[in-house]
């Protein structure tokens, strides 16, 4: 599939302890999609897909937030001012690039 043929896809993403895993097919395979994880078993809890652009992707694991802007393909990790879980995350309706995120306190 070239990049244009996946984005016209509808996408499914579900979270595990090792990271995530991506369907176009409603479920029948799964591309499994690696987080750059400081940890090998870190506990993924929120995970969000941009309103305006379904190419950007919002995922935490731990207290880090890791952001994508093509797909998954790529991560880059967001600065957050937290020492908690965060385990939700909300994207701007119509700025992808403004989310805010929900923590649990341990």
């Amino acid at each position: 599939n070239t990049k244009a043929e996946v984005a016209k896809k509808p996408m499914m993403l579900i979270t595990t302890n090792t990271g995530l895993y991506r369907t176009f097919n409603a479920g029948s395979s799964w591309d499994f999609i690696p987080l750059p994880l400081k940890q090998q078993a870190v506990e993924t809890l929120g995970l969000a897909i941009a309103p305006a652009n379904d190419n950007v992707i919002y995922a935490s694991a731990g207290s880090t937030v890791y952001h994508s802007s093509d797909g998954g393909a790529t991560w880059q990790t967001q600065d957050t001012a937290t020492t908690g879980l965060v385990n939700i995350i909300l994207i701007h309706p119509t700025l992808p690039q403004i989310a805010y995120t929900g923590i649990f306190l341990q």
